[in-house]
């Protein structure tokens, strides 16, 4: 089946998403490749993680995994990355047949403050300043779980929405 993700209007949608709830949204299709994100600047956390090849490579195992979990139920799936952060996956579905997701997070969770250790063992593993990592860690947002429930939601509107507006055509 041939799916078209019309880019400049996801990128629009993810855009007014990010804007009114400050969390970074994405959109993958169904063979994980990632669509579009918002915002275009990754957070300062992800981003050193990434910056290390092991600690990209860990990203995407854990979406990868996230996503196929959504998958597997049909439904909103939530976990924490590999980093310790709180990401949550919503099914693009179109019948029963999975087209894609929208994953949305790379925020603490609720009183997370004091992972420090954890972050500095993460730097010193993946070879990134663990100051500087902590430092990225401490910027990030907590998210409490009614508020990434709420979130979950929405989304989860938003992708029927996809379907009727063309975002996303067969």
């Amino acid at each position: 089946m041939l799916v078209n993700f019309h880019i400049e209007r996801l990128d629009s949608l993810l855009s007014d998403f990010h804007r009114l709830t400050g969390l970074t949204v994405s959109i993958w299709d169904a063979e994980f490749h990632e669509l579009s994100f918002q915002p275009k600047e990754m957070r300062g956390f992800c981003r050193l993680v990434k910056s290390s090849p092991e600690g990209a490579r860990r990203c995407f195992l854990s979406d990868k995994r996230l996503c196929t979990e959504c998958a597997a139920t049909g439904l909103p799936a939530t976990h924490r990355c590999h980093a310790g952060l709180v990401d949550t996956a919503i099914p693009i579905r179109f019948k029963e047949t999975v087209m894609g997701y929208i994953m949305f997070g790379q925020v603490k969770g609720e009183r997370e403050n004091a992972e420090l250790d954890a972050v500095t063992r993460l730097g010193r593993e993946l070879s990134v300043d663990p100051t500087a990592l902590c430092e990225e860690y401490g910027a990030l947002e907590p998210y409490d779980s009614e508020r990434t429930a709420a979130a979950a939601a929405i989304l989860k509107m938003a992708t029927r929405y996809l379907w009727l507006s063309e975002y996303i055509e067969i």
